[in-house]
């Protein structure tokens, strides 16, 4: 499975970039006397229009931000120093660590600067600078009412935010799989009562890297067992409340997906990136459930194979929905056999836009899961003597 990643404008709040006055505890002395203030405040080499130009060419969206859609303002506090050098740079206030990290790593790298003065003389100035990235916005692919929810699902009382939180203790990577780097995307399904408790608790499927040609297949196999094994153990601890799901506002049984990332190559796990789990309203088809029905039922063909090796069953087909409400990165996470696999994840990549979810309003990426029966239907005709 993986996450697209959309271009975005970036901005640089320029009109708003000034000296300010830092804490007393903050200002640093290099070389000789450090101001805050001063006749001749210093300028980028250019003028500000220069200075913006350097940041749109320079700054890079964090992949991750802007998967999850992450803008805001970051404060970068610097010395001007007396040759016009950054120095002492260092991020104040930022709405993201991947966000300020961006802006701290472009700003430590600016150009020269002309140096501010102070009786004529040039001198080290002290300064912030607001940098904003903004991100356009969305454009929905429909239009006009949402259907009304059927229901409400499940979801972690606190929200994802509670469930990231209680997966920094509860979950854990296996130092084998830390140590040969693995990597796996585990579905876990959690069956809950109409009290919102966590009955059985199952991995769905896994997806895991391919073994590279040297590496050690059987060390390789047993990091996957065990980070299968972590994730449905995580979601088995108690500690981690959830509201049950309601239908037409009264609780009932229903089950849940929970996605679970290990990242090899930074030794970290948890819920995947990206994806907003548990919206305040999930996405929903135009024209309701059954439209998204009536559009499967005409569109999905057994395959041939299939039909001749008398193979049926059902699978389950999880995907996102965009910000815009487009369908994108389906996946089976529960499968049939490889030919009703391929045909179902066809049909599903066909469908039409939907509405997205929501959250406080705004347009998020989440997902939706199909359920899908393949089934040989028999007829039997009767003939006469």
């Amino acid at each position: 499975m993986h996450f697209r990643i959309i271009l975005a404008g970036l901005t640089l709040a320029a009109a708003t970039a000034q000296a300010q006055t830092a804490p007393a505890g903050d200002t640093v002395h290099v070389g000789g006397k450090v101001y805050t203030y001063v006749e001749q405040m210093p300028q980028p080499t250019g003028g500000m229009d220069a200075l913006k130009q350097y940041l749109r060419q320079t700054l890079q969206y964090p992949p991750e931000a802007l998967q999850q859609r992450i803008e805001g303002r970051v404060f970068v506090n610097f010395v001007v120093n007396v040759a016009g050098g950054i120095e002492q740079a260092k991020v104040l206030q930022n709405p993201d660590p991947r966000l300020g990290a961006e802006a701290l790593r472009v700003v430590s790298q600016m150009p020269a600067w002309e140096p501010g003065r102070q009786n004529g003389r040039p001198v080290s100035v002290l300064y912030t600078l607001p940098v904003t990235f903004s991100l356009p916005p969305v454009t929905p692919a429909l239009s006009g009412q949402r259907p009304a929810a059927e229901g409400q699902p499940a979801r972690p009382v606190g929200g994802q935010r509670a469930l990231e939180e209680f997966l920094k203790t509860a979950l854990h990577y296996p130092e084998a799989a830390r140590q040969a780097q693995a990597s796996a995307l585990v579905f876990v399904k959690l069956e809950l009562d109409s009290l919102g408790q966590v009955g059985k608790t199952y991995v769905l499927t896994d997806m895991h890297q391919q073994a590279q040609r040297g590496a050690d297949k059987k060390a390789l196999r047993q990091a996957h067992e065990q980070m299968t094994a972590a994730a449905a153990e995580a979601l088995r601890q108690p500690g981690l409340r959830w509201q049950p799901a309601l239908r037409q506002g009264r609780p009932i049984k229903s089950s849940t997906i929970v996605p679970i990332l290990f990242q090899g190559a930074t030794g970290t796990a948890g819920v995947t990136p990206g994806l907003h789990l548990f919206p305040m309203v999930m996405p929903s088809v135009e024209g309701g459930v059954a439209s998204l029905t009536k559009f499967l039922g005409q569109n999905i063909r057994y395959p041939v194979e299939a039909l001749r090796g008398r193979t049926e069953g059902k699978l389950m087909v999880l995907f996102e929905v965009s910000e815009a409400g487009l369908v994108e990165n389906p996946v089976v996470i529960q499968s049939v056999s490889p030919e009703i696999d391929a045909e179902a994840l066809r049909v599903v990549a066909q469908l039409p836009p939907m509405f997205p979810a929501l959250e406080e309003g705004k347009p998020v990426r989440s997902y939706l899961i199909v359920p899908l029966s393949f089934k040989i239907r028999t007829t039997v005709t009767r003939t006469g003597r």
